[in-house]
């Protein structure tokens, strides 16, 4: 532990900082977190790493347990992070391998419809990986702790454990279908910068499709691509390297809706078992992004698409912003309009009273920040409401 923090304080960091806001301390059941899915900003999902049960469990941003669900059909031998794709499909990364012995690994596959409140067990896809025919590499490049998804196909990162270390980073990619990949090679490699690996190595990495930020997490930094000319390569981009304040085991990493989620495991005098955050609009100024020219998931969702009086909205702002409504029925006619209402950016609950309206199929547009959000729903007649108020009056 000595030696680690000597290369701390000698070493030379470049580039930006920040200091991610403590969100809350992560529950004991998963002090040993190793990966992350920001499913939204109030819903987060996480796993431990090997030695634990081959489950998941879901907290909200105060980091309460909501929800533990276990998946049957796979074990945990080393899971190490996860991601998710645009379907909603959840990937685990079983692909740890510190010794580099593991010529085979696997990534199981589940909907997140499969954590359904009542729902405590989950059956996978799996997804089988087999290194190439060069295996074991004696530069330790099959140990992998980091995975994300891009354009239906999987990318995973090593860990870059390399003696004497240089920094290189070595990348594959496998389809996101369930099935066996045989002879598994680097497609590319990327340098982190560092003098340590300690401080370089790769421990998570997730990727956003609408700005191209790719983010590789190390345990006392960011290293950060963005505009990439090759979509299917955001690691051929710019490089920024983002510092934190302080070291300490951080596993994952996670793009949410308005935020950028890190955490962190517990470990022997060193800050652990935390979530942190950062604004995104922190990290697009940081890299010189126009949040505002790209295009953005607000996340605009409703519970219940059959409803009988009160249609509730939920949306997540990455900045302030105005927000209004309207709808519409089924012959394009506004039948409603609301108000627009500025909100500060996080996660919202609109609620809409639609009791007068008749019976019917409605598309409402959640308009924020100019741009339109359309959902379909259907107003149903309630137990308690007289048919007679429907009938049209003379």
């Amino acid at each position: 532990m000595i030696s680690i923090f000597a290369l701390l304080f000698n070493q030379s960091v470049q580039g930006q900082k920040i200091i991610p806001e403590v969100v809350c301390m992560l529950p004991d059941e998963i002090r040993e977190n190793s990966g992350m899915v920001v499913l939204n900003d109030s819903l987060i999902l996480f796993h431990n790493d090997s030695g634990h049960e081959p489950c998941v469990y879901l907290v909200d941003d105060q980091c309460k347990l909501l929800k533990k669900s276990c998946i049957t059909n796979a074990q945990n031998t080393d899971w190490e992070d996860a991601t998710i794709d645009a379907k909603g499909n959840i990937y685990i990364a079983d692909m740890g391998n510190n010794k580099n012995n593991r010529k085979t690994v696997h990534i199981y596959k589940f909907h997140q419809d499969q954590l359904a409140d009542e729902l405590t067990e989950i059956t996978a896809e799996r997804i089988e990986v087999t290194y190439s025919a060069e295996f074991p590499a004696i530069d330790l490049m099959y140990d992998v702790e980091s995975i994300y998804w891009h354009n239906d196909s999987l990318y995973f990162l090593s860990k870059n454990r390399r003696v004497p270390f240089d920094g290189i980073s070595w990348i594959f990619a496998v389809p996101d279908k369930a099935g066996i990949y045989k002879n598994i090679s680097p497609i590319d490699s990327i340098s982190i910068p560092g003098i340590s690996r300690y401080t370089s190595w790769v421990t998570s990495v997730d990727y956003e499709s609408a700005s191209g930020v790719l983010l590789v997490l190390g345990q006392n930094k960011i290293t950060a691509f963005s505009k990439s000319e090759f979509d299917y390569a955001p690691w051929r981009g710019e490089q920024t390297l983002i510092s934190f304040d302080h070291f300490s085991q951080k596993e994952a990493i996670a793009f949410g809706n308005a935020y950028v989620y890190i955490s962190d495991e517990a470990y022997p005098n060193l800050p652990g078992q935390q979530l942190y955050r950062f604004p995104k609009t922190l990290l697009y100024d940081i890299l010189g992004l126009d949040i505002h020219l790209l295009p953005i998931d607000y996340n605009v969702k409703t519970a219940h698409k059959e409803i009988s009086d009160t249609l509730d909205i939920t949306f997540t702002l990455p900045f302030k912003t105005k927000v209004g409504f309207e709808i519409f029925d089924t012959d394009g006619q506004r039948i409603m309009v609301g108000s627009s209402s500025t909100y500060n950016k996080g996660f919202h609950r609109l609620k809409i009273d639609v009791s007068p309206l008749m019976p019917a199929l409605y598309v409402v547009n959640i308009i924020i920040d100019e741009q339109p959000n359309a959902l379909i729903f259907k107003r149903v007649r309630s137990e308690d409401e007289p048919l007679d108020k429907f009938y049209k009056k003379p």
